[in-house]
């Protein structure tokens, strides 16, 4: 039985990103404010805040899917906690 996995992705906010953020989740996102210091997100009037050097987990993206925000985390949790997988 094979094993499956969902699609996610990510990107690192670098304080000069914001906006390119905002555009690779497709619209599934608002930009609040972007300092270069802290990126603020909002997702379905959550805001979600990232320093720099923090992370942006995205579903989809795949065989023409739009990507949707999915969760936010520090350097050093996804250091811990996610692999990266060669791209497909």
């Amino acid at each position: 039985m094979p094993i499956v996995v969902p699609l996610l992705e990510s990107k690192q906010y670098t304080g000069s990103n914001g906006p390119a953020i905002v555009e690779w989740l497709c619209g599934t996102i608002d930009l609040e404010s972007d300092d270069g210091e802290e990126l603020v997100l909002n997702y379905i009037g959550s805001p979600r805040r990232l320093r720099v050097g923090d992370w942006v987990i995205a579903g989809g993206g795949g065989a023409g899917t739009p990507r949707c925000f999915s969760t936010e985390t520090t350097a050093a949790d996804y250091a811990n906690v996610w692999a990266e997988l060669p791209g497909l």
